[in-house]
């Protein structure tokens, strides 16, 4: 979504939030300007990657068995 024009949008919304929140990003891609406003927003931001953590539990599963 955030491609299609809402980047503005998002800003806006997260430069009136409070200072005091905890808040969280979800993006199914992470190119760079959603990095960028997740290091800009987010106090020690930290990014999971399912793709790889998936291949890790199947890699995890055929050792294991």
């Amino acid at each position: 979504m955030l491609s299609f024009g809402f980047e503005e949008d998002v800003e806006l919304i997260l430069e009136n939030l409070p200072t005091k929140r905890q808040s969280m990003l979800f993006s199914a891609t992470m190119p760079i300007w959603v990095k960028k406003l997740a290091r800009k927003y987010l106090d020690d931001p930290l990014q999971i990657d399912l793709v790889i953590l998936l291949l890790s539990f199947k890699v995890c599963l055929v050792l294991c068995l």
